[in-house]
């Protein structure tokens, strides 16, 4: 194998992992670490990854948020619908900024429920505001460019003049004892908010979460109620879930849609077994 092969061998494991370190990369080609350690400084000052202690990661940036609504469309509409089926009716939501709590909001507006929704995002208040057995309320703050949330004071402040019966949030990143990650400090400040007044957490997150780094500490999942994903989560996850008893919910995916998540999680179901 050549080096530039060797090379895209190496991006394409951590793209699937988020992180490898360089002895498991210089194990998995048996090569020494020297010569993996090249490689990888190679690739880093490309700029397509980024080292870190021991190892390397795909560089700490989000896709962009137009963008993430076309990746993994399948799980997260099967995410969401599993997450509409089981709210009651005439409950109060929080719903912050993400692309699969948005597919929530589609899935909740697709049903007769009458809820009272409490959100920073835009565009939940616009797929909710239509609904007239909803109670749309949209925070205040000030409006990002990338993705029309609304975050500072103002925002944090309108939440903490509500208690909500659940909270459904997205995230960024799972690591394997159960931390919760995510990209944006003003983001990650009003969900700290929506937490500490919703009366049970529900997390949802498409399987390639698992083990995803990024940069901001949100939490634990053990300050969630309920995990909602669309394949079985590692080993590790379970194990942080049942110490914390949080319930997991898998979704289905349709069997006829486009999706990325059968290969992904026939490795995670072996995980867990």
């Amino acid at each position: 194998m050549n080096e530039n092969t060797r090379k895209g061998q190496i991006l394409g494991l951590i793209e699937r992992r988020g992180y490898m370190s360089i002895e498991s990369l210089a194990a998995h080609f048996a090569l020494t670490q020297q010569t993996l350690r090249r490689d990888v400084n190679a690739l880093c000052q490309e700029g397509v990854l980024v080292r870190q202690h021991g190892g390397a990661s795909l560089p700490l940036l989000n896709s962009s948020y137009p963008g993430r609504h076309l990746e993994f469309a399948a799980e997260k509409t099967a995410i969401a619908e599993a997450v509409a089926a089981y709210l009651p009716d005439r409950a109060s939501l929080f719903m912050p900024l993400g692309t699969t709590v948005e597919a929530v909001a589609e899935a909740l507006a697709a049903t007769t429920k009458t809820l009272t929704v409490v959100t920073n995002s835009t565009e939940v208040a616009r797929i909710c505001w239509t609904r007239t057995s909803f109670e749309t309320v949209l925070t205040g703050g000030v409006v990002q460019h990338r993705n029309g949330g609304l975050v500072g004071r103002r925002a944090v402040e309108t939440i903490g003049d509500y208690r909500c019966d659940y909270l459904i949030c997205g995230i960024g990143g799972i690591e394997p004892d159960g931390a919760l990650l995510d990209f944006y400090e003003a983001e990650i400040a009003v969900m700290h908010a929506m937490m500490a007044n919703a009366r049970r957490r529900i997390l949802v997150a498409d399987h390639r979460k698992f083990g995803r780094i990024a940069t901001q500490r949100l939490g634990s999942l053990s300050d969630m109620h309920a995990l909602f994903t669309d394949a079985p989560p590692p080993a590790s996850v379970v194990a942080a879930t049942a110490r914390a008893g949080v319930e997991i919910v898998v979704a289905r995916v349709a069997s006829d849609a486009p999706t990325s998540a059968e290969t992904t999680a026939g490795r995670m179901a072996q995980d867990v077994s």
